[in-house]
């Protein structure tokens, strides 16, 4: 039962930081940030660990293929937060499933796989990212972020996300804008709407993110 209450720790905590990172939120702290995710990696390896050797466990490759496809989302959200769910068709396959399972989850996890790599590929390598720009809200607990993905003689695009302070120790982010590589300006009108060049975005309505290169 002890043993079982630990796994059960180890998986909670592994699925609450993909939520919380694929919904937008982070830590303040970049060391934090670093430190939560080295945890988060160690929790992955020591569940799947367990599930292997401890409880001699496996999954059946049709389950496999849901977490297979889970991962495609994770990836496009967070690379890094995918990495050690890597290991998590070869270490919990069965090998037991009828034939058509076990060809759809291999071939599902051989094209995340090369899907993955090209992510990789795309955001380590083709792609400079980096923060141009932060401005405050006039109440100073929200930020206008104008983030660029330089890809050299390619060009780019930039992003603007709206971010909140929560507490101090949490940061809620989520794009607002999108566009070419442009020259921006952008300010706060007041504490619930932004300015982009000439548009103004309301940051309080939940709505889908403005495309600027479809104007």
């Amino acid at each position: 039962m002890q043993k079982i209450k630990k796994l059960s720790v180890f998986i909670m905590f592994s699925i609450i930081i993909v939520t919380l990172s694929i919904l937008g939120y982070r830590l303040n702290s970049p060391v934090a940030q670093r430190v939560t995710y080295i945890i988060y990696c160690s929790s992955v390896i020591i569940t799947l660990y367990l599930l292997r050797v401890k409880y001699n466990n496996r999954l059946h490759n049709g389950i496999l293929v849901v977490f297979t496809l889970a991962l495609f989302v994770i990836a496009i959200k967070s690379p890094l937060l995918t990495l050690p769910l890597i290991l998590l068709f070869p270490m919990l396959e069965s090998g037991k499933s009828h034939y058509f399972f076990q060809f759809v989850s291999w071939l599902s996890y051989i094209l995340f796989l090369f899907f993955f790599c090209v992510v990789i590929l795309i955001r380590l390598m083709g792609v400079s990212v980096y923060d141009y720009s932060r401005t405050i809200s006039p109440d100073g607990k929200q930020a206008a972020t104008v983030v660029i993905y330089d890809q050299g003689a390619l060009g780019g695009s930039l992003e603007v996300k709206h971010e909140r302070n929560l507490g101090g120790l949490i940061i809620k982010s989520r794009p607002v804008y999108r566009d070419r590589l442009i020259d921006l300006e952008v300010h706060w009108i007041n504490n619930h709407e932004i300015k982009i060049n000439d548009v103004v975005i309301d940051v309080s309505k939940r709505r889908g993110m403005i495309d600027g290169r479809k104007k």
